[in-house]
């Protein structure tokens, strides 16, 4: 039988209704009140306060009394919060396969260049 508008028997899940786990995810954090996601921003934006941290650098004491002051949030750490929030918001570009199939064998792109600065 084909499918047919306003048929009461169509299976599926009801427009708009969320996968059960991601339900679950979300319920969780907000009773943790915790935005994954803002986090992830205050991190590449090394906003060290709003993180609950006192100051931008920690001073470690190595051995013999060498004083180390380090970042709280270091470089590499922001740089990796920048590229995980990326993917929420931009785009991801796929792939694009420059061969063209002929049967079962891949060819390249033939290229035909006219001048048509040259009157006929």
């Amino acid at each position: 039988m084909a499918f047919e508008p306003g048929n009461k028997l169509a299976k599926g899940r009801p427009k708009g209704s969320k996968n059960k786990d991601k339900s679950h995810v979300e319920s969780v954090a907000e009773r943790l009140g915790v935005d994954p996601f803002e986090i992830l921003l205050l991190f590449a934006g090394n906003k060290w306060k709003e993180l609950g941290y006192e100051s931008e650098t920690v001073t470690k004491y190595g051995q013999a009394g060498v004083v180390n002051e380090e970042f709280v949030i270091e470089p590499t750490t922001r740089s990796k919060a920048a590229a995980e929030a990326c993917q929420y918001l931009y785009p991801k570009k796929k792939a694009v396969d420059h061969t063209i199939s002929n049967g079962d064998e891949a060819t390249g792109f033939k290229m035909i260049i006219e001048d048509y600065t040259i009157n006929k």
